[in-house]
């Protein structure tokens, strides 16, 4: 029988003291399933004007990315359904509530109602409303975006070419807004904070202490374990301890290699996405299978994959920006090294009854 995860967020402190401190704008950074949300999720719920926008679940058309974010803010001051918020009629339901923040809804439903609205005006308008809102309560309000490096969708809009530009024209004059950024494509994100000259928080893995206190009734020896195989990560070692039934080798195998298993589905989207960012998906996956057996200098590399140092050398390079592998030295290896075991099992089979050993 599982154990049930622990409600309280475990080994965060740091995180959550700092942002209560930071008197600006932040950016968490840090891989997928690390604890970025949870961190966003607890900071909101001990906060009464924070609010909360899931840039994975938002839509990224500048038309429907006006609605929804202006609406996210609203349900995340107001309360309520955030389906209701979602539709331009509830908004202009309860517009008078809003302060200036009626006149921006006004100009979207004006704007929606022309045969080809101003994308890159509604747009605009969806980024100087929190300073809106903010002026209506009198008083600081902190917008958590998760995921916001996906905000570069809207750049696919032609009168949309540089969205980060135009965010960073829109909110440089805010008084009463704190931004709080976060995101898993780590470089990228370091990129985007470096523009916006908003400070980076890289959240890491948990140590054994903090697995330690996720492990509540477990023995000694499979809360070792568990640490060993879940590599730190706060997911992967929650997904053992709900899966927790005595073998935790055996629980580790089928989650991370049966494709039902949750930690395969896991790690397959996260490779999915990280290459779906990258050019040139094919070699770059022979890449990852080679650096999943041992990790490589360029000439080796280069060498196994019958292709010259500097055609290489590019699609390391691409590796390496969507966070799936690293240059330590002149060596390059994988990120994360459950991503790694994974990898070569999926790809090579040859299963260690102990897999520790590996990680």
């Amino acid at each position: 029988m599982g154990k049930k995860k622990k409600t309280v967020i475990i080994g965060r402190d740091s995180q959550l003291n700092l942002l209560d401190r930071t008197m600006g704008n932040l950016c968490l950074v840090g891989d997928k399933g690390i604890g970025k949300t949870r961190i966003l999720k607890e900071f909101i719920s001990k906060k009464k004007n924070a609010v909360y926008v899931d840039f994975e679940k938002i839509s990224l058309s500048p038309e429907d990315f006006c609605i929804e974010f202006i609406g996210s803010l609203c349900y995340g001051m107001f309360g309520g359904n955030l389906g209701d918020y979602l539709e331009l009629g509830y908004l202009e339901k309860i517009k008078d509530k809003l302060g200036k923040g009626k006149e921006v809804v006004e100009k979207v439903k004006n704007e929606l109602e022309k045969i080809s609205p101003d994308q890159r005006l509604l747009v605009e308008l969806a980024f100087k409303f929190p300073e809106i809102i903010g002026e209506k309560i009198g008083g600081k309000v902190v917008v958590c975006m998760d995921e916001f490096w996906r905000i570069l969708d809207l750049n696919n809009f032609s009168k949309i070419d540089d969205v980060i530009s135009l965010f960073k024209s829109s909110s440089s004059a805010h008084s009463y807004i704190n931004y709080f950024l976060a995101g898993s494509a780590v470089e990228l994100m370091k990129g985007i904070a470096k523009r916006l000259e908003i400070k980076v928080e890289e959240v890491g893995a948990f140590d054994k202490r903090d697995v330690k206190e996720l492990c509540m009734g477990i023995n000694e020896k499979d809360v070792d374990l568990i640490y060993k195989l879940s590599a730190g990560i706060p997911y992967a070692a929650s997904v053992l301890v709900e899966k927790y039934d005595g073998d935790v080798r055996d629980s580790f195998i089928k989650e991370i290699l049966d494709e039902k298993g949750v930690l395969y589905n896991y790690f397959n989207d996260h490779l999915n996405e990280s290459l779906g960012r990258a050019r040139g998906k094919s070699l770059l996956w022979v890449i990852l299978k080679k650096l999943s057996r041992k990790e490589m200098k360029l000439n080796e590399v280069a060498r196994s994959v019958y292709r010259s140092s500097a055609v290489t050398k590019n699609l390391l390079s691409r590796l390496v920006a969507v966070d799936l592998i690293v240059k330590e030295g002149n060596v390059y290896s994988f990120k994360n090294k459950l991503l790694r075991y994974f990898v070569e099992k999926i790809c090579y089979g040859d299963i260690n009854e102990n897999p520790e050993e590996e990680i």
